[in-house]
C-alpha cells in the first residue's frame, strides 16, 4: 500500500497542479513509512496534517504510521499510539465518508485491536457494509479480511474469489486472493492467478512484479523472477502499484537468494538513488554497505 501511495504522490510532478498544503511533508511521510523510519514518518505526517487539517488522505496515512508505532512500541506507550491511530482514522472517515481506504483501515483496526482499545467485530462488519455500498468488490475484500481473521478460511476464500470476479479489469481482487493463498502456502494456485492475468493482459507488468514476489516467498523460480522484473523495469511504472525502486529492491532480494551479493548491492543502490529513504537502504545497512 505504501508503494502505491508513493507512486501516486510522485506522479504529481512539476508539470502537474500546484502542490497541496503539506504535500512535501506527506510525500516524506510515505517514503519514511515504507522504510519503517517511524519517528520521521510521524513528524512529517503530523506536519502535513497541521498544514491541511481537513485532508482525509493525510490523516489516513498518518493513522497507519501511528498503528505501526503501536506495533513496535513498549507496552507503556502502545495504548497512546493505538488511540491516536483510531482517532486519525475516525476523523478521516468523518471528513470523507466515501473514502474506502479509510474504512478498510478501520476494518483492520476493529478486528485486531482488543476491546479495551475499541476493537469490535460488530464495528468491523458495519464498516464492511458501508464499504460494500460504495464498492461491491472492496466490500467482498473487507468481508474476506474479517472471515480470515476469524479463521473461517473457506468463507474468506469465497469472499476473495467474489472480489476477483467483481474486479475483472483490475488487480485488487487477484492481489488479495493471491496473498491469502500464499499465506496458506498454496503458491502454485497463487502463481496461476497472475499467470492467467498476464496471458489475458500481456502488458500488465504488475502481474510480473507479483510473480517475482511469489518466487521470493516460495523460493521457487528465482531465475524466472529476474525475467519478470526485467519486464517490469522495461515499461513505465503503473500509476497504482509498485514503482521502479520497488522492482530494484525486489531484484536485489532475488539476487541475494541466488548468492549474487555484489549484483544485489547494485540493485539496492539503484533503488535508493531512485527514491532516497527507500527500504532498500535497510538491506544495504544489513549488508554493511554504504548507499
Amino acid at each position: 500500500m505504501a508503494a502505491a501511495l508513493l507512486a501516486a504522490s510522485l506522479a504529481a510532478g512539476a508539470d502537474g497542479p500546484a502542490p497541496r498544503p503539506g504535500e512535501a511533508d506527506f510525500r516524506a511521510m510515505v517514503v519514511a513509512l515504507q522504510a519503517m523510519d517511524l519517528d520521521v514518518a510521524t513528524a512529517r505526517g503530523e506536519a502535513a496534517v497541521a498544514a491541511d487539517p481537513g485532508n482525509a488522505e493525510y490523516l489516513d496515512v498518518l493513522g497507519r504510521v501511528y498503528g505501526r508505532q503501536a506495533q513496535h512500541s513498549s507496552l507503556f506507550t502502545r495504548l497512546s499510539w493505538a488511540s491516536k491511530c483510531r482517532a486519525a482514522w475516525l476523523k478521516a472517515r468523518d471528513l470523507d465518508p466515501r473514502n474506502v481506504a479509510v474504512r478498510m483501515d478501520l476494518v483492520r483496526y476493529y478486528i485486531y485491536a482488543p476491546g479495551i482499545l475499541g476493537g469490535s467485530a460488530e464495528k468491523a462488519l458495519a464498516e464492511a457494509d458501508a464499504i460494500a455500498a460504495l464498492s461491491p468488490m472492496e466490500g467482498f475484500i473487507a468481508r474476506g479480511i474479517i472471515a480470515e481473521h476469524a479463521k473461517e478460511l473457506a468463507k474468506a476464500e469465497e469472499w476473495f474469489r467474489k472480489a476477483v470476479a467483481a474486479d475483472a479489469n483490475g488487480n485488487d481482487g487477484i492481489g488479495v486472493l493471491s496473498g491469502f493463498l500464499a499465506h496458506q502456502k498454496r503458491f502454485g494456485e497463487a502463481r496461476a492467478l497472475w499467470e492467467k492475468r498476464l496471458a489475458d493482459v500481456p502488458a500488465d507488468t504488475v502481474a510480473d512484479y507479483q510473480l517475482a514476489r511469489l518466487a521470493l516467498r516460495s523460493g521457487e523460480g528465482l531465475e524466472g523472477a529476474l525475467a519478470h522484473l526485467d519486464r517490469f523495469l522495461a515499461s513505465p511504472p503503473p500509476p497504482r502499484g509498485p514503482g521502479w525502486a520497488d522492482a530494484r529492491w525486489c531484484r536485489g532480494l532475488v539476487l541475494e537468494r541466488l548468492g549474487r551479493i555484489p549484483d544485489a548491492i547494485g540493485e539496492y543502490r539503484k533503488a535508493v538513488q531512485l527514491v532516497p529513504g527507500h527500504r532498500a537502504e535497510k538491506e544495504l545497512k544489513r549488508l554493511k554497505t554504504p548507499a
